[in-house]
């Protein structure tokens, strides 16, 4: 949980008598893509655990410190990470396995989550060890 800057808050609140606070959750159960090959749709389910998680906690405040919970926007996500991770989809210099000479060098190859810090400078030095080791060995002269 942090204090960061929401988007149309000024607009939403133009008193500024109000504090926004983005909560990232880390649940393995994020939901699932499904396809509908006779519509040809793709639908994005979302699990409900991670946001009611953070309506728990959220509340968990409110009743301590006075507040309340104006909305639950699952559409908000910040620092990704994953989707082609180290030790799964890569190895650790980003080689995808099965697939020679395609690699992926960026937040993508890092799994878990970067604990709601900008993990930009982690991302930067994790590509330039897999572009330096990539180089080394995978280059043909």
């Amino acid at each position: 949980m942090m204090r960061a800057s929401v988007p149309r808050f000024e607009t939403d609140f133009p008193n500024l008598d109000s504090i926004g606070t983005f909560i990232s959750t880390h649940n393995f159960n994020r939901g699932k893509y499904t396809y509908d090959a006779a519509s040809d749709t793709l639908d994005l389910d979302f699990s409900p655990e991670p946001v009611d998680a953070a309506n728990h906690l959220v509340e968990r405040l409110n009743q301590a410190a006075g507040g309340k919970l104006l909305s639950s926007d699952t559409s908000i996500t910040g620092h990704q990470l994953g989707g082609a991770c180290m030790g799964t989809v890569c190895d650790l210099e980003g080689r995808v396995a099965g697939h020679p000479h395609l690699y992926v060098v960026d937040a993508a190859l890092l799994p878990g989550s970067s604990a709601s810090v900008n993990p930009a400078l982690t991302v930067a030095a994790i590509a330039e060890r897999c572009m330096e080791r990539i180089i080394a060995t995978d280059l043909e002269e």
